[in-house]
């Protein structure tokens, strides 16, 4: 009799479990994963109209981890590191309705040509690439917890590159481009005036 029962209940999990597979097309994409159809530059066009405040845009250098987060999107470029930044920048100042505050690896300041041959050149042509945005630099750590963290709610774009210098990611936290910090805290104490 359990044998049976048994026999039977091994038929149905099969067949429950054949007829599934064969009504679904596989999925090769991995969670987290963007497969890549076309150029970085085409790509980030593509996703830029999708991204806006609170968002983050992470340019980073190959031995960046993957982050175990639902909110967290890798990608991988094809162009070098700098191409790569100048490619972001580019489509966050071509925008219309997002900018960025621009934060840096603190540890980078203190990396010097004996340590990573090339690294001077890397920093004065970054600090070119950015333009006048203005940079916060922060702890590595306490950036890669702060994107833990933001992830949870947001979006967070990450763009891996192959480049193999340390502590050269650049975070751009995406924000309003037509309402600034200002406007926002004149408002709020508009309301507060007036709902008193």
């Amino acid at each position: 009799m359990k044998h049976i029962l048994f026999r039977k209940l091994f038929i149905a999990f099969a067949s429950a479990i054949l007829m599934d597979a064969s009504a679904c097309t596989p999925n090769t994409k991995q969670p987290n994963e963007v497969i890549i159809e076309h150029d970085l530059k085409t790509q980030l066009h593509s996703l830029m109209p999708q991204l806006g405040h609170r968002n983050w845009v992470l340019v980073v250098d190959s031995a960046y981890p993957f982050q175990n987060s639902d909110g967290l999107t890798m990608v991988n470029s094809e162009l070098s590191h700098e191409a790569t930044i100048e490619e972001v920048v580019k489509a966050i100042k071509s925008s219309v309705h997002v900018s960025a505050n621009v934060y840096l690896d603190k540890e980078l300041d203190y990396i010097e040509e004996t340590d990573i041959p090339g690294i001077s050149d890397y920093k004065s042509n970054l600090n070119t690439k950015l333009g006048d945005w203005k940079t916060k630099k922060v702890l590595h750590e306490q950036l890669i917890s702060k994107i833990d963290s933001v992830s949870k709610p947001f979006k967070i774009l990450v763009v891996k590159t192959d480049f193999t210098m340390p502590y050269t990611s650049v975070f751009f936290e995406l924000d309003c481009k037509y309402w600034g910090a200002d406007q926002e805290e004149a408002l709020r104490n508009r309301m507060k005036s007036t709902s008193n």
